[in-house]
């Protein structure tokens, strides 16, 4: 959930829900995000064959967000780390 940047690496999420559809095809993978990868990580998974499991969302409200939780099984978040 967030932005959709380089440095958050969502190229490696779609590689994992890949490797995980090719063991389990039961599994459906939401991302919530915007940003200027957007296009691209769609792009990659009609690629991979694997667009019919995805769900790119956008911004999500609180309330929505809440609502998603509270019916997904697991959740991932790309941590960035502080450079400082």
């Amino acid at each position: 959930m967030g932005r959709l940047t380089f440095q958050n690496g969502p190229e490696y999420f779609i590689a994992a829900a890949f490797k995980v559809l090719k063991k389990e095809k039961r599994f459906r993978f939401v991302m919530a995000v915007e940003g200027c990868l957007l296009k691209k990580m769609i792009e990659m998974t009609a690629t991979l064959r694997i667009s019919n499991r995805f769900h790119f969302t956008g911004f999500l409200k609180e309330n929505q967000v809440s609502q998603l939780l509270s019916i997904s099984d697991a959740f991932a978040d790309a941590m960035t780390p502080c450079m400082g």
